[in-house]
C-alpha cells in the first residue's frame, strides 16, 4: 500500500501584520484523506495562518506547499435581521 499524498505542507511559517507577529513558526502537513481542524482562542492567528496558506497574506518566514485548489468562506459578523425566514425554507 502506498503512502497518502501530501496535499498541504506548512513549514515554519511566520506572518507579521504591521509591527505585530500574528503567527510564529507554524508547521503542519495534511495528507489525502485527512480531515483537519484548526482550533485556538480568538486572536491566536488561525485566520491569519489560513490567509498565508491561501496566498492572501505573505509569510515573513517559512513556506507553504499546496497541491490543488482551496476555497475560503470568511465569517460574517453581521446578520440581516430583515431577511424573511420563509425564503430560506423554500430552497
Amino acid at each position: 500500500m502506498s503512502a497518502p499524498e501530501q496535499l498541504l505542507g506548512v513549514d515554519a511559517v511566520s506572518v507579521v501584520l504591521g509591527s505585530r507577529t500574528a503567527v510564529r513558526d507554524a508547521s503542519l502537513t495534511v495528507s489525502s484523506g485527512e480531515l483537519v481542524g484548526l482550533l485556538g482562542t480568538p486572536g491566536a492567528g488561525k485566520t491569519t495562518l489560513l490567509h498565508a496558506i491561501l496566498g492572501l497574506a505573505s509569510p515573513a518566514a517559512g513556506g507553504v506547499d499546496a497541491v490543488g485548489l482551496a476555497g475560503y468562506v470568511p465569517q460574517r459578523h453581521e446578520f440581516a435581521w430583515d431577511f424573511p425566514i420563509d425564503v430560506s425554507a423554500r430552497y
